[in-house]
Formats: structure tokens, sequence, C-alpha cells
């Protein structure tokens, strides 16, 4: 969980527990030391909770190949939204002048890397959580890093026009993204 996206964290969370319970399988939070404050209230959404050095690139790019987790995993799930995917393609386009489609799933080696939430805006994301009462049992005190122009610009997008999200999911090189 990275402090910027922990309401993103908790829900993603929460529904991996629900539908992994159903087949047996255990969801482990993985918890940054920044956030140890909160500890007691996410260990009610998932099976176990790991306190682990988390760098802060690994959920912003979908999975570092430099982290080593703490330890053995099949899956890693981030929480990245549609949301997310539209600023990680616009930062490669104008800081990197590539064109380079974010993926919502990646290997590397044994480890599988998920982005399970990444055709839905965060809007849907934290209405979710509004509703199902996360936000309200969310009352630990996490400070977060503003938003680059790029996350502004995303979200200012989201608000204004939504379809713009949803046309950016549909077009951006189909052949790289699961059935839709």
């Amino acid at each position: 969980m990275e402090p910027c996206r922990l309401v993103e964290s908790v829900v993603l969370v929460k529904i991996l527990c629900d539908v992994e319970r159903e087949f047996y399988g255990e969801v482990v939070g993985v918890l940054p030391e920044g956030l140890v404050g909160c500890f007691h209230h996410l260990r009610r959404y998932s099976s176990d909770l790991v306190l682990a050095d988390v760098p802060s690139g690994a959920a912003k790019d979908y999975l570092d190949p430099e982290w080593e987790p703490p330890m053995r995993l099949d899956v890693v799930a981030v929480p990245g939204t549609l949301n997310d995917m539209l600023a990680l393609f616009l930062r490669r386009l104008v800081y990197k002048y590539e064109i380079g489609v974010p993926a919502p799933h990646v290997r590397r080696g044994a480890l599988e890397g998920l982005v399970p939430m990444y055709r839905v805006p965060r809007g849907e994301v934290l209405a979710y959580a509004l509703l199902t009462g996360i936000l309200a049992n969310l009352d630990c005190h996490v400070e977060t890093a503003e938003g680059d122009v790029v996350d502004r610009f995303v979200a200012q997008l989201s608000v204004e026009h939504p379809e713009l999200l949803y046309r950016f999911l549909s077009s951006a090189v189909p052949s790289r993204w699961p059935h839709q």
C-alpha cells in the first residue's frame, strides 16, 4: 500500500479478500513502514499484513523490477486505476518521449503483477469506499504527496470528460489488453 493510494489499496485488498475467500485463498497486504500507524485499521480488511520496505515507485511503476517482496508471493496486485494508467501513459509520452501503453499484467520471473482495477476510474473507487464505509473506518492520519501536473490533469479530465478516460482504454493498442 502506498500512502498516496491508501484508499485505493484498502478497496483492492477488501475486494480481493472477498473473492479469495470463496476459493480458500489468502490476501496479504504489504504495508510500507510509513503507514505503521494505520496497521490496526487496515488489518480488518486483509488476511494478514506484512510491514516491508516498499520503494515509492513500486506501485507507480506497477511492479518495480528491483523490489524484492518480503515473503514468497505468487501475485502482486497494485492499486492502479484507469486514471493511473492514463497518467502513466502521459508521463512516458511527455517526459520520456515514448509511446508506451502501460500493461495491466506483467511477469517478472515467477512473480506475476496485476493492476485489477485498471478499467475503473479513481472516482468510482472512492465512491465505493464511501458507500461501503471504508472511508469512515480509515481514521489514521497519513501524509500524502500532492500529485504532479499530469495527475492533476487526469483528475480534472476524469471529472469534466470521463468519456475520454474510457476512450483511452479502448484505443490504447487493443492487442496488449486482456479481452474486453
